[in-house]
């Protein structure tokens, strides 16, 4: 018997490939990297995206998502890519419900009004908040940690050529425009943040809770919700998180980042750019931060979670949306794009 002395080559995300180069398949749900997931590419109905998260809580406290196809309960509803990130605050337990429910949400939303639009992503975002109210008023005299919990809920979605953007909370998405004239790409911010240091915001809390004199605190020279934290959600104090990787990078540096190199494991390299500098702010080597074990990494940064989602204008070669859906969770959980 002859046993072959070579090895299938693995790309980055896990794909083995034979002598020929033909890609033998690979992990479509992404790698884990010590403390790091990742999705370095895939393809969704509009082009390609990057996904990579990093986990600083001793329980990961973001959850992300991309679902990519029909995006109602529909035969014949619209077609798109859906993409959620959420950050938590207090622990996973929000966050968890909301990227269990949001999207069913939305589809929910779709098919009745036949279209994705502002609105149905209002409804959407407005149905899950009351969902999950109704579960801390079921369960916080037997867990009353759950009232203290929250997330940010930020939304982008793709369909019919146009990008519809949803916040709540104080994440960020920033588009890079390409000005061929001066030969660059620009960082556009297409999301409004909803924190404490913000004037509008302060006056904002104040009204909603006018009873409440201590609803925002200076503390240490930053105005917080309650004396604890910066960010809130647009309709309750229960919703709440922090934002980490826009106090690491800029928008234009991020921007900078993703259009000087390949599209494959972009966002893993945009989670490395921040860590280097969030090492660099504790005057510590990036090598000795890795080496942090979860809980203990809270001291140095939050969970971070980064979506990189390329739109590809020419429609040439592209798969039909019903016929390739993809659904991803960050964090590992996700089904591949298969034909049906």
């Amino acid at each position: 018997m002859v046993k072959p002395c070579w090895r299938p080559l693995v790309d980055d995300d896990g794909t083995r490939r034979g002598r020929d180069g033909s890609r033998r398949g690979g992990d479509t749900k992404g790698r884990f990297d010590g403390l790091l997931w990742h999705k370095d590419l895939g393809h969704h109905v509009d082009g390609e995206f990057s996904m990579a998260v990093i986990q600083a809580n001793n329980l990961l406290e973001d959850y992300s998502q991309l679902e990519s196809g029909p995006l109602s309960l529909l035969d014949s509803g619209p077609c798109g890519t859906f993409i959620g990130v959420y950050d938590g605050h207090g622990g996973p337990e929000t966050s968890r419900f909301v990227n269990q429910t949001l999207f069913a949400n939305l589809k929910k939303f779709a098919s009745e009004h036949k279209e994705i639009s502002a609105n149905v992503i209002k409804k959407a975002f407005l149905a899950t908040e009351e969902e999950f109210l109704s579960v801390v008023r079921q369960k916080w005299h037997i867990m009353p940690q759950i009232a203290s919990v929250g997330t940010c809920c930020l939304v982008g979605v793709i369909c019919n050529g146009f990008l519809y953007v949803a916040n709540a909370g104080d994440s960020r998405v920033v588009l890079g425009r390409e000005d061929k004239a001066v030969g660059a790409v620009t960082a556009i911010q297409l999301s409004t943040e909803h924190n404490a240091n913000i004037e509008s915001v302060r006056d904002e809390l104040r009204t909603l809770h006018p009873n409440d004199s201590r609803i925002v605190v200076l503390k240490h020279k930053v105005w917080r919700v309650k004396g604890i934290i910066q960010a809130q959600s647009q309709r309750s104090v229960p919703h709440i998180c922090f934002r980490w990787f826009v106090e690491h990078l800029t928008n234009q540096e991020a921007v900078d980042i993703v259009n000087s190199y390949p599209r494959r494991g972009i966002a893993r390299r945009l989670v490395k750019a921040a860590l280097r500098v969030a090492a660099k702010k504790r005057e510590m080597r990036y090598s000795d931060l890795k080496k942090i074990e979860r809980g203990v990494r809270r001291h140095f940064h939050d969970d971070i979670t980064v979506v990189v989602v390329f739109i590809d204008q020419s429609s040439n070669h592209r798969p039909s949306p019903r016929s390739c859906a993809v659904s991803i969770r960050g964090g590992g959980g996700g089904v591949p794009c298969s034909p049906k």
